[in-house]
């Protein structure tokens, strides 16, 4: 001790002070997390052990490599039934931060729907600095999921459909020159092209051709969002360990922590700021879409610009006045006060969010379902049939056409319960403690709904490892509980462009089945592997190889 107070030109007796200080802080954050990593024991939850730093991080971080068996393990081995209802729960730690894993749909409809003001926040909402709809929360949220719901309007919908069927029909000529090459499909690849091009013009009515230029930068710079994301990467699990400390570092170092947005630097962010850019000089198309309505409510375009100009592009065949879902947001529910306007960061963030959301979601949907039904010719058969008696031209496809054929939307549904596009889970924090039905669930901790073991789970779903849509027929679809599907989330807070990713979706397999037959070939995967740690259901080769064949 004389060394060191020597080396430090420091009097002993301050030495000694200072290491009794740190060591007292010390052990006070040792007593804090002790206390943290048994807060759920005493409240009844069995879980897996736990790190005393990390917690169960890496256990997180596993569950997508085996999307179907992930969670069913760890719950059926370590969890158990707490309260009165059925069902085992899981007590899980990231960091220090104590999760309740919830498995009784009667418990998921709870925190997510009936009592959602106690469960409206998504995790890491102190921690991000993005200021989109994932991660804003509160009063925020709310403000801009309400400016942007007339988006998706079913009048909207209608109206983006033609631009859809465009988009669409360079697709199957894409499809048309692998057969004369006769080269294989990767199906994955294809639709990634496909959804970018039509999100970006339904969305931010931009074009870009990523579907002939499979090497289009910007498409480019998405692929990486989602392959720089990792759920237990540094950062994330930084921000898990010491969380009061990573609020002050991100507060006064402006660092991110869990951000699927890329920094301000990136193609993607400047390129969408151009685009702003250019509709705030009136240089962009005169259109009413999801950009348009997020640059009036931060009055960077007033609403009275919108009404007055001709709508083109998607909107081409709309004058205002048709659009009154979009009118009434515009010329009502925005306010001039400040803190009722959206920021410009707020519209650059959730501007790409719309681009990086459409574009993964609706292609991870349409690729595994394509895979699906080339494993499985009789539902493939079955669902052709129905297509030629509903649509037997191609002019025929429509948003009304392709939304009311049953026996599509129940082989869609069943490849979500197969293969949901985020297959890990939905999760909500609790502000204050409360109880349902025995369990009781602390401030400050998370829940989560495990989505494939919810899919996969016997008591819900007879026979689930078997890809069978009758599960949807509309005489059985009465009797699914809400909470048992949740390929979009659940509640107030589910996905935004979930009817829009279904038409989509559905209006590309219309197209596609009217033409060609999908078949599996010698590159098709028995059991498509996926990679862990991702926030959406990827395949571990990042390919999906089939077979097309003219009908």
């Amino acid at each position: 001790m004389e060394y060191v107070a020597g080396w430090l030109h420091l009097d002993q007796t301050v030495t000694w002070t200072a290491l009794v200080f740190i060591s007292t802080l010390l052990g006070l954050a040792v007593l804090e997390r002790w206390w943290h990593l048994g807060k759920l024991a005493r409240l009844g939850y069995t879980g897996p052990p736990r790190h005393f730093l990390f917690g169960n991080i890496k256990e997180l971080g596993q569950l997508n490599g085996d999307h179907k068996n992930g969670w069913r393990r760890l719950i059926d081995k370590y969890g158990s039934q707490v309260g009165n209802l059925e069902g085992k729960s899981l007590a899980l730690y990231t960091g220090g931060i104590p999760i309740v894993v919830v498995t009784n749909p009667e418990v998921i409809k709870y925190v997510g729907i009936r009592n959602f003001d106690n469960f409206t926040n998504r995790l890491f909402s102190g921690l991000d600095r993005d200021k989109s709809l994932v991660s804003l929360h509160d009063d925020r949220w709310r403000f801009i999921r309400h400016t942007l719901t007339p988006t998706f309007s079913p009048a909207k919908m209608k109206l983006m459909s033609e631009t859809i069927n465009g988009v669409i029909s360079v697709t199957l000529d894409i499809i048309e020159d692998h057969i004369k090459e006769k080269k294989t499909l990767d199906v994955y690849r294809l639709f990634h092209g496909l959804t970018l091009e039509v999100i970006g013009k339904c969305a931010l009515a931009i074009n870009i051709d990523s579907q002939k230029n499979p090497d289009h930068p910007l498409l480019a710079d998405c692929r990486e969002a989602f392959s720089n994301f990792k759920s237990n990467s540094l950062g994330r699990s930084f921000a898990s360990m010491f969380p009061s400390f990573a609020i002050y570092v991100r507060r006064i170092l402006g660092i991110r922590f869990s951000s699927i947005i890329p920094e301000d630097n990136t193609l993607l962010i400047r390129y969408i700021r151009k685009v702003i850019k250019d509709r705030k000089a009136n240089k962009g198309p005169k259109t009413v879409d999801a950009l348009q309505l997020m640059l009036e409510a931060a009055e960077i375009i007033s609403s009275e610009e919108s009404k007055d100009s001709s709508a083109t592009d998607l909107n081409s065949d709309v004058t205002n006045g048709n659009l009154k879902e979009g009118t009434v947001l515009q010329n009502g529910s925005v306010s001039a006060a400040k803190e009722d306007q959206m920021t410009e960061d707020e519209v650059v963030q959730n501007a790409t969010i719309f681009l990086l959301a459409g574009y993964e979601t609706t292609s991870i949907m349409l690729s595994f379902t394509c895979y699906l039904l080339a494993k499985n010719q009789d539902v493939q058969q079955r669902l052709y049939e129905e297509i030629q008696q509903r649509l037997p031209r191609e002019e025929d496809v429509s948003y009304d056409s392709v939304m009311q054929m049953e026996y599509l939307d129940m082989v869609v549904n069943e490849s979500l319960r197969f293969y949901p596009p985020v297959a890990d889970s939905v999760i909500r924090e609790v502000k204050e403690d409360c109880e349902f039905e025995g369990m009781k669930f602390p401030a400050d901790s998370w829940i989560i709904f495990p989505i494939s073991y919810m899919h996969f789970d016997e008591t819900l779903w007879p026979d689930p490892q078997t890809f069978n849509p009758e599960r949807f027929h509309p005489d059985r679809k009465k009797d699914i509980h809400v909470s048992s599907f949740l390929p979009f989330g659940i509640g107030p807070r589910k996905c935004i462009g979930m009817r829009f990713a279904l038409m989509e979706g559905k209006m590309a397999l219309v197209r596609l089945l009217q033409r060609y037959k999908l078949k599996t070939c010698s590159l098709t995967e028995e059991d498509i592997k996926t990679m862990p740690g991702k926030i959406s259901l990827t395949p571990q080769k990042l390919r999906i190889y089939l077979e097309c064949v003219h009908r």
